[in-house]
């Protein structure tokens, strides 16, 4: 017996139709996350290492300690990381989750450059980008939704 369709294809739109269908769940497969992020580590280090994700807990913001100069949302999650970066340029900090993110470099928050989301299919949801000097900084988080995330610092371009 055959199928019943409930609309006429013609052979030739229906073999199309099919192999489409049929290569769609390859791609869809491909990893969209970066690397490292399915399997971050807990950062359990004084300084946050650069250019490998890792997962950070965090504080309720009333029980930080905040850096003078940063903006911080009332409510929610957040932490105050250290961080070195090799080189002077432009540098990268991915969450996995939205929130605040106030980069202090010496004493004073340095202004961001560039922001933008991860993919729909991605685990990173904000990207924020700054020019920094080459030295020790410290990273702010506040406002986030939960008491972890994942995060990494990441080289983009060298000054």
């Amino acid at each position: 017996m055959s199928p019943v369709w409930p609309v006429s294809i013609p052979g030739c739109v229906f073999a199309i139709l099919l192999a489409v269908s049929c290569a769609v769940p390859a791609l869809a497969a491909e990893p969209c996350a970066p690397p490292g992020w399915t399997a971050a580590p807990i950062l359990s280090a004084a300084v946050l290492p650069t250019e490998q994700p890792v997962h950070a807990r965090l504080e309720p913001v009333g029980a930080l300690h905040l850096p003078a100069g940063t903006r911080s949302p009332s409510g929610g999650y957040g932490t105050v990381l250290a961080f070195d970066t090799t080189r002077p340029g432009r540098w990268r900090i991915l969450l996995s989750a939205k929130a605040w993110i106030d980069v202090i470099e010496g004493s004073t928050p340095i202004a961001s450059v560039a922001h933008q989301h991860g993919a729909a299919c991605s685990p990173v949801r904000k990207m924020v980008d700054f020019e920094m000097n080459a030295g020790h900084h410290l990273i702010v988080l506040t406002g986030a939704p939960a008491q972890e995330l994942v995060l990494e610092v990441a080289a983009q371009s060298a000054r």
